[in-house]
């Protein structure tokens, strides 16, 4: 499963190249999973993943979009920080709003400030208030668990592939109404 960096454009300290994955065997399950509003790395990285893997089949394959959704509170963006849900600090603060509290976090604040010096495309975080949403657990943390319960124990793999309702199934907002699904194709 991935959310790919990037491989491609200007050099940067982010950038890196890709293995050669045709080499990826053809018992691997896999997924690409990228955001409909990633306007940093795009969807280019999650793609070459998808197609370079040449040797797995693509019935153990599946390329999907996270979607964004306003349509409650707080709105739901599929942007490049969706698998990042800042957790409260011990203090209670949340940690995208802090200046505070330790070494590795005071580090994590520097190396972001740098990078977004050295790259224009790069935006400001550090007042993203992400928590833990739709995104994380209906997305991202549902396709890992079926991903790796397909994988070890066979079981659940109708959570992570396939194109299924299980799959695509994004949640509800209060009101009911369904969160916008997952989009799933085996051609991208």
């Amino acid at each position: 499963m991935s959310n790919p960096e990037k491989t491609w454009g200007k050099a940067t300290t982010a950038a890196f190249e890709l293995a050669d994955l045709s080499q990826i065997p053809a018992e691997t399950l896999l997924l690409t999973v990228t955001g409909d509003e990633d306007h940093i790395v795009r969807d280019i990285d999650a793609k070459r993943i998808f197609n370079e893997s040449t040797h797995v089949p693509l019935a153990n394959k599946d390329y999907v979009t996270l979607v964004s959704d306003d349509h409650g509170l707080p709105a739901l963006k599929a942007n490049h920080m969706a698998p990042v849900a800042w957790a409260p600090l011990p203090d209670g603060s949340p940690t995208g709003n802090s200046k505070s509290s330790g070494p590795l976090r005071e580090l994590f604040r520097q190396k972001l400030e740098e990078r977004r010096a050295e790259d224009d495309e790069m935006p400001d975080f550090s007042q993203t208030g992400r928590s833990l949403d739709a995104l994380d657990y209906f997305g991202l943390w549902k396709l890992f668990d079926g991903l790796t319960d397909a994988a070890f124990f066979g079981t659940n793999r109708n959570y992570a592939l396939g194109n299924t309702p299980e799959q695509r199934f994004m949640g509800v907002w209060s009101d009911g109404r369904p969160v916008k699904e997952l989009i799933v194709t085996k051609h991208p």
